[in-house]
């Protein structure tokens, strides 16, 4: 069985890596990025306090398709850092 293994957000992110669009943004805000990004999570109150990246993503993609998940039928699982409080 495949082992998911743990590490900080900060060491998953790339050098240079960015959110599309926002270093125009920030540019043209006379802001950072780490501005903007911060601000858009503020603004849109993730409790997780940071956007998720394509790693996190991709694991619960792999969950999905994997042998670990063949009991699993009809689903659908928000991942969104904790924005969404609701009960289905």
């Amino acid at each position: 069985m495949a082992q998911l293994r743990e590490e900080p957000h900060a060491e998953r992110r790339t050098a240079g890596s960015s959110i599309l669009g926002v270093p125009e943004i920030a540019q043209d805000q006379g802001s950072t990025y780490e501005q903007v990004v911060q601000n858009w999570i503020d603004e849109w109150g993730i409790p997780s306090n940071r956007f998720g990246d394509i790693d996190e993503f991709g694991a619960i993609c792999a969950l999905f398709c994997s042998n670990q998940a063949s009991y699993i039928v009809g689903q659908s699982l928000v991942v969104d850092g904790g924005v969404t409080n609701a009960t289905f």
